[in-house]
C-alpha cells in the first residue's frame, strides 16, 4: 500500500495532515507540510496512520484495518469540535518528525529501473522528493530518495524496482519495530 498524504479542506486554508507509516518512522508526516505552508494553508493538526509497510508486506499487513478506521472517525470528530467556528487558528500544533525528512540508515531502498521502463515520466511526476529526473528517468538520486516506492506503484509496466537481497536486510532491521501493533496518533 503506498505511502500517501490526505488533507482536508476546512474553511478558508486550514489543513489537517494525514501520513501513513508501517510503524518505524513516524517522521515521514514532516516533508510535506512546508510545501503546503508556502502556499498559504495553516496547519491545524497532523494524523500519523498506520498503514501496510509499501515494500515488506508482512509488517502492517491489511492496515489500515477497522480498529484504525474507528480511531481515526474518532480523531475526526476531535477535530471538527475543536474547528468548529474558528476561522483562523491561536495555536500551531507541535508535530512530531524531521524536516526536510531524512530517511534513517544508510543507503535505502532505491528503486532502479529495468529494461522495462518505457520512459513513461510517471515516476518523475510522482516522486515526493524529486529523486527522479525528467531527463534520467532510470535512475533516481539515492540522496534525495526517501524509499517511498510511489514510483513502483505509479509505473504502468512495473518497471521499477528494489533489490531482493536489500529487502530481506531491511526486513531484518525492521523487524523488531514492527513486531507489535502500533496505534495511530493525533497531533493537535
Amino acid at each position: 500500500m503506498p505511502r500517501k498524504v490526505v488533507s482536508l479542506k476546512l474553511w478558508h486554508k486550514i489543513k489537517i495532515y494525514r501520513r501513513d507509516y508501517h510503524g518505524t518512522d513516524p517522521d515521514r508526516i514532516q516533508p510535506h507540510r512546508g510545501n503546503r505552508e508556502s502556499c498559504g494553508f495553516q496547519t491545524a493538526a497532523g494524523i500519523s496512520a498506520v498503514a501496510e509497510h509499501s515494500i515488506i508486506h508482512q509488517y502492517a499487513a491489511g492496515r489500515p484495518d477497522e480498529k484504525d478506521a474507528e480511531e481515526l472517525r474518532g480523531f475526526a470528530k476531535t477535530l471538527f469540535a475543536r474547528l468548529k467556528g474558528t476561522k483562523i487558528l491561536e495555536a500551531v500544533p507541535e508535530i512530531p518528525g524531521s524536516r526536510p525528512y531524512k530517511k534513517a540508515g544508510g543507503a535505502g531502498l532505491v528503486p532502479k529501473a529495468t529494461k522495462d521502463c518505457v520512459s513513461c515520466g510517471l515516476c518523475a511526476e510522482g516522486c515526493p522528493a524529486q529523486a527522479i529526473s525528467r531527463e534520467s528517468l532510470k535512475t533516481a538520486d539515492a540522496k534525495k530518495c526517501i524509499s517511498c516506492m510511489r514510483c513502483v506503484v505509479k509505473c504502468p509496466k512495473s518497471a521499477r524496482k528494489v533489490n531482493g537481497a536489500m529487502v530481506s536486510v531491511a526486513a531484518l532491521a525492521i523487524k523488531k519495530g514492527c513486531s507489535e501493533r502500533k496505534g495511530d496518533e493525533l497531533f493537535i
